[in-house]
């Protein structure tokens, strides 16, 4: 005879699925005031412990990505136009130059070094913030939420803080794209699906590598496609 037997992949991912679904719609309207002082206690820690180790230092020791970085700061500043000594530059990943122009703007080269470098603490910190909403929009308690939030920003790659390399400015939004696209996966609406695509495509103009988000969000989709469609079977 025949009888439904949900595949095992469609159980679990029906059943992540409707975890979400139950969730507060905005995750942001459960975030209480000693919740969102601890969150922002977390990224203000990391920010100040990351950009007092990198002030420690007196110049750049990572060549040569940092002079790169640099000198495309440095040009587009001072001429809009990301260039390598006076030639044009074929990189594409081109948000953090663009990110840390205004701070190459000042005369005093080491004022403009120590903002650039405070500008990567402070926005890989922030990753503390994609993590947290996350958590508490799957449902994890307020405690476990910040727990991940402060393992977020307490990972072996926020060594490069404060270094002058694209990592600092995308793994904030490789980390927002994931988050986006989970929340896109659960609930499928224009403007989750547009924050994904949106922060999907800076994290990749930040570092090329992270062309792979879309095609996670596309594995993701067919997993479920081919779990629904394993639904039913002869016995």
């Amino acid at each position: 005879g025949i009888r439904p037997r949900a595949d095992s992949w469609g159980v679990e991912d029906a059943a992540r699925t409707a975890r979400l679904a139950r969730a507060p719609a905005l995750a942001f309207a459960r975030l209480d005031a000693a919740a969102g002082a601890t969150l922002a206690g977390i990224v203000a820690a990391s920010f100040l412990l990351r950009t007092a180790a990198g002030w420690l230092r007196a110049t750049p020791v990572y060549f040569p990505d940092e002079y790169i970085y640099a000198e495309l700061g440095r040009s587009i500043a001072d001429s809009g136009r990301p260039l390598v000594r006076g030639v044009a530059a074929s990189f594409p990943a081109l948000l953090q130059p663009i990110v840390t122009a205004p701070a190459w703007l000042f005369e005093d080269v080491e004022v403009s070094y120590r903002l650039v470098q405070a500008t990567g603490a402070l926005l890989m910190s922030l990753a503390a913030v994609p993590v947290f909403f996350l958590a508490r929009r799957l449902g994890l308690g307020t405690g476990l939420a910040l727990g991940l939030a402060a393992v977020a920003v307490a990972v072996p790659d926020l060594f490069y803080a404060s270094w002058l390399i694209a990592e600092p400015v995308a793994y904030p939004l490789a980390v927002t794209a994931i988050a986006a696209g989970t929340l896109a996966l659960a609930q499928p609406t224009p403007k989750r699906q547009l924050a994904f695509v949106l922060f999907a495509g800076l994290a990749t103009f930040a570092r090329v590598q992270f062309v792979v988000l879309p095609v996670w969000i596309a594995w993701r989709v067919a997993k479920w496609a081919f779990g629904r469609g394993g639904g039913e079977r002869r016995t």
